[in-house]
């Protein structure tokens, strides 16, 4: 199944598929498109060399342009008030935690078991 909707690239895909699944508190659809253990379906191999390419480990403006993606694109990250003025539940942290998921995707190296268990204690602290 292509979880990511047909849009430009495929972190504004991902991007899309993530909002929607805050916006309709779809955890299920949330777990299919945050995947953190190889093996990757198709469309997250596709997300991995879109991320080697388009924001590289070696430029350091990497986290930045992705937060910026992020904020971006899924709205349901941002910080909201009711009516009355009074803050909402915020999914900011989120953004945070999409950053540094798709740095994961991009650095991981599946033939590399240690690295990917060190990889992913770093990801989930």
């Amino acid at each position: 199944m292509n979880i990511f909707q047909q849009q430009s690239s495929v972190e504004t895909r991902l991007c899309t598929a993530v909002n929607f699944a805050i916006q309709n508190h779809d955890a299920e659809q949330l777990r299919q498109i945050v995947l953190i253990e190889p093996p990757f379906p198709p469309d997250h191999e596709q997300l991995i060399q879109s991320l080697r390419t388009n924001y590289p480990d070696d430029d350091d403006e990497t986290d930045d342009q992705l937060e910026e993606l992020i904020k971006r694109i899924v709205p349901e990250t941002a910080e909201s008030e009711d009516n009355d003025g009074r803050p909402l539940q915020s999914w900011s942290s989120m953004v945070t935690f999409l950053v540094d998921w798709m740095v994961f995707l991009r650095d991981v190296d599946p033939n590399n078991l240690l690295d990917v268990y060190e990889a992913l204690s770093d990801l989930l602290t």
